[in-house]
This record gives structure tokens, C-alpha cells and sequence, in this order.
């Protein structure tokens, strides 16, 4: 399991745009300024490490490497 601050500062490391929007949805979303590429992103304290593969993926990122299972 990873944490989600460590996910979200990780994405804004790399320039991501994280859109909270209300605070009643369920998720974020994430979004590539780069490539327009967007991810949901759950609000969870905790996310899988696969599910977070996932969200990098679709935002066409290399998987993440510093973050730990």
C-alpha cells in the first residue's frame, strides 16, 4: 500500500495537475498538461501500488520507482 500524499506530491514533482474539484467526489483528477492524458485518483489514505501503476500509466508515465509497495 502506498499513501496518498506520497502519490499526489510525487505527480506534482512532475509537473501533473491535480484537480480536487468538490469535496463530495469520490476522486480527483489528475491531469498531463503535457499530453492532455487524464487519471482518476481516489481518495483513499491508502492506494494499492498496482492501482497507482494504473494512474501512472494513464497518464502515459514510467511506472513509479520511488514509491514503495
Amino acid at each position: 500500500m502506498v499513501k496518498r500524499r506520497d502519490v499526489v506530491n510525487d505527480l506534482k514533482k512532475l509537473g501533473m495537475i491535480i484537480d480536487e474539484g468538490k469535496r463530495n467526489n469520490h476522486h480527483a483528477k489528475v491531469i498531463n498538461p503535457y499530453t492532455n492524458l487524464k487519471a482518476p485518483l481516489a481518495r483513499h489514505r491508502e492506494l494499492s501500488f498496482f492501482t497507482v501503476k494504473e494512474i501512472y500509466k494513464q497518464l502515459g508515465l514510467d511506472e513509479p520507482r520511488n514509491l514503495t509497495r
